[in-house]
């Protein structure tokens, strides 16, 4: 038996919720139960049976997707139409090009 903290941001918080993935549980309980979504909790089970610590560090620290790409910003997000447009500007941070397949 485990017992780890309430607070989601902690990484045992995570870790037992990939456990409990890998075990198989279903993800919908899991989500309840850890207050995250399915596929965030999918991807850090899957990061702890790739035995890659770069991975796990990487995936529990929430950067980025399961392909590696970097996280758009939220201001990117919200000009993304913009972005189509004029290609990788990102007109509301000049200077700044909005993330790549964002």
């Amino acid at each position: 038996m485990e017992s780890v903290g309430a607070d989601p941001e902690i990484i045992q918080h995570k870790m037992l919720a990939g456990r409990m993935c890998n075990a198989g549980v279903p993800l919908l309980e899991l989500s309840a139960a850890f207050s995250h979504d399915p596929r965030t909790i999918q991807r850090w089970g899957a990061a702890m049976l790739s035995g890659d610590i770069e991975e796990m560090a990487r995936v529990f620290a929430g950067l980025g997707d399961i392909q590696g790409q970097p996280r758009a910003d939220p201001v990117c997000m919200s000009t993304l139409p913009a972005c189509q447009r004029w290609g990788t500007a990102n007109p509301a941070m000049p200077g700044r090009p909005c993330s790549p397949g964002r």
